[in-house]
């Protein structure tokens, strides 16, 4: 029996990684149950019955699942058929605990922002109806991601924790309290396109799906403008990016949404030979011999404009990087540009600004939306 369920599940991933390139209208789906996913690698939604079956692929081990969902309109009768490991969630949801501002903005756009309800990391969050629900009560701060205070979501009772899952992750608090996880891991995609298709599942949790889709498509059609604008640039600058943290340089891998964002916006990133989807641990020494010879530096601070006086205060070797001293290094505050609530559904946004930088001359309109300067 084990051997006949692991099989199914393979089976399953496989047909996915199939189904991806296949591009069926909306309504062809809704009919056959055929994946309404054209660009992620790593979530399918079919319809089921009177619901729409979600099943997250798992980034670190293909032969299973991530997790899968059954969204159920609440007026429509739960089908019978559904094997005990799918979590049945009803639609569209009224409250949702929120790990990340991410979320909560894709939320806003896409006119639901009242079903967030409590989030963890309230400090971080800019959206003015967060903020003045925070202020009021009306949100609770269910405290920090990796140590959220249960007994406050026990008392709010949502339908859902939405939250972004990474490898080793401890959930072991958030399990026990009864209430269904999405578990999202658009950010293991490996195209800015497959991760912000992710929109659609948001959609069809708050009963907008008709107006996610139709903000994947404007996204689609923009990015793929800009990125045919870069296909015809004859010299890429080579990029490097973040800086170290705590000991450790954490940088996107060769096969990552980010590198394949430089890449579409004519940039030749330092780790492109890498395979990997998610973030590499590197020492200072191993990215000084792989970036060294860098023309643009990209980086993000928080609270504060980078001078080459606050680089070098970080780590005096920052001097080390071409950049450094030919005016490459470029940074976003994230605690005043919203890079970190607008890029994962809007790429072409962050694709504009890579392209400004590496390309000034490319684009008619090359004023920087995330990104400044750093200042001598």
């Amino acid at each position: 029996m084990k051997r006949l369920i692991h099989l199914w599940v393979v089976a399953t991933f496989a047909s996915l990684l199939m189904l991806v390139s296949c591009q069926p209208n909306s309504k062809e789906a809704a009919v056959s149950g055929q994946n309404e996913m054209t660009h992620s690698q790593l979530l399918s939604m079919r319809k089921h019955g009177n619901g729409t079956m979600v099943e997250i692929a798992n980034p670190w081990d293909s032969t299973k699942l991530m997790a899968s969902y059954l969204l159920v309109p609440t007026d429509e009768t739960i089908p019978q058929d559904i094997d005990s490991e799918v979590t049945v969630i009803r639609t569209p949801v009224t409250s949702l605990v929120a790990y990340t501002s991410v979320y909560a903005a894709a939320i806003k756009e896409l006119g639901s922002i009242d079903v967030v309800t409590g989030v963890t990391d309230a400090q971080f969050y800019k959206i003015p109806e967060i903020v003045d629900g925070l202020k009021s009560g009306k949100i609770i701060d269910a405290g920090k991601s990796d140590s959220p205070i249960a007994e406050r979501i026990i008392e709010l009772s949502p339908d859902a924790i939405l939250l972004t899952i990474y490898q080793g992750m401890e959930m072991n608090t958030v399990q026990r309290l009864g209430i269904p996880i999405l578990k999202f891991i658009d950010n293991m995609e490996n195209t800015p396109l497959g991760r912000a298709e992710w929109i659609k599942l948001m959609g069809e949790l708050t009963g907008t799906r008709q107006t996610a889709d139709s903000i994947f498509n404007q996204v689609k059609a923009s990015y793929q403008s800009l990125r045919d604008s870069a296909l015809s640039v004859s010299k890429r600058p080579k990029v490097m990016v973040e800086n170290m943290y705590q000991g450790v340089w954490y940088v996107s891998g060769g096969n990552s949404y980010q590198a394949r964002m430089i890449a579409d916006a004519g940039g030749d990133y330092a780790w492109k030979d890498d395979t990997s989807t998610g973030s590499l641990f590197l020492s200072f020494e191993q990215v000084l011999d792989k970036a060294e010879d860098s023309d643009i530096w990209l980086l993000k601070v928080f609270g504060t404009d980078l001078t080459a006086k606050s680089l070098t205060d970080m780590d005096s070797r920052n001097r080390l990087f071409k950049p450094f001293s030919t005016g490459g290094v470029y940074y976003s505050n994230t605690a005043v540009s919203n890079l970190f609530e607008e890029f994962p559904f809007h790429p072409e946004l962050m694709l504009r600004d890579y392209i400004c930088i590496f390309h000034p001359t490319l684009l008619s309109d090359n004023n920087l939306r995330y990104f400044n300067q750093m200042k001598p």
